[in-house]
């Protein structure tokens, strides 16, 4: 009965500790999530570019494109 417990044990040990390997690899790949401001997009290449647009009167007014996301936010306010 002992030995038979400790296999249980053995192997609900084994399952967790996989389970965590898991988990911290998955979380290691899984990408940061990028802060989003209001007028501004990521080109493909990594520049930020900034534009007002108006939907009612289907316009847009180009603010440009930066280095950072923050220097874009900047120009839209």
């Amino acid at each position: 009965m002992a030995v038979e417990t400790q296999r249980i044990l053995d192997h609900a040990e084994r399952v967790v500790l996989m389970r965590e390997d898991d988990l911290t690899t998955r979380n290691q790949s899984l990408p940061l999530k990028e802060v989003h401001y209001r007028g501004v997009r990521k080109r493909p290449w990594g520049r930020f570019a900034a534009e007002i647009r108006d939907p009612w009167k289907k316009t847009r007014v180009w603010l440009g494109t930066f280095d950072t996301a923050e220097e874009a936010a900047r120009a839209y306010d």
